[in-house]
């Protein structure tokens, strides 16, 4: 099995309004990416616990079978597509890929 996790930071200079607008905006953009094919399960939240050593207000964990369907995720129009759209609201991200 190989995890996927994302967690995104938004963009410090919004105000109340525009960081819950983008945080709104990027839940619904993410919902889109456990259609693709090879993704096994997919846990997208904003409740990122406290001790956590990265900061961020997004987290996503997608599993796959593989390297090849993680892979093919990455590649998939409507993986690029999503990574473009939030290009906007997003200040930073970390990512981590791992087999276990």
């Amino acid at each position: 099995m190989v995890h996927h996790i994302v967690i995104w930071r938004l963009k410090k200079q919004f105000s109340a309004e525009e960081r819950a607008k983008a945080l709104s905006t990027l839940m619904r953009e993410a919902e889109t990416l456990k259609g693709i094919g090879g993704v096994t399960s997919f846990t997208l939240t904003t409740k990122i616990h406290p001790r956590t050593n990265i900061e961020g207000d997004i987290l996503l964990h997608s599993s796959h079978a593989s390297q090849a369907d993680l892979d093919t995720y990455y590649d998939h129009p409507v993986h690029t597509s999503f990574v473009e759209r939030i290009q906007p609201y997003i200040d930073s991200r970390d990512r981590i890929d791992f087999e276990a």
